[in-house]
């Protein structure tokens, strides 16, 4: 049976081509990313939940900005503000300290 849905896990977006291609180029630490498109004026392209995911490993304060194809228009959002409660590195040193401090306490 075969079930579409938006859910693109063969493909690769912009974001992460970019993201990737600075990390391959030494960088690791960024402030913020735009994304834009050629959907039509005044319309908005956020990156996919795959794309925010993936960002969040770079850290959750990251600033997303979204551009339409009218130059003067676009909005701005933290990483958070468009994945709220997402899982990243953050949570998993949190949790490798709490294993630490109750494997020292025993």
């Amino acid at each position: 049976c075969n079930v579409e849905n938006a859910a693109y896990s063969g493909s690769i977006c912009a974001e992460r081509t970019a993201i990737v291609k600075a990390v391959s180029s030494g960088h690791r630490k960024f402030k913020a990313i735009a994304i834009t498109s050629n959907l039509p004026p005044n319309d908005l392209c956020a990156p996919c939940g795959n794309c925010r995911q993936f960002l969040v490993e770079f850290g959750k304060d990251l600033i997303v900005i979204l551009a339409t194809n009218n130059n003067d228009d676009y909005k701005q959002f933290t990483l958070d503000e468009l994945l709220p409660y997402s899982f990243g590195p953050k949570n998993i040193s949190d949790y490798n300290k709490s294993m630490t401090k109750s494997s020292s306490s025993k």
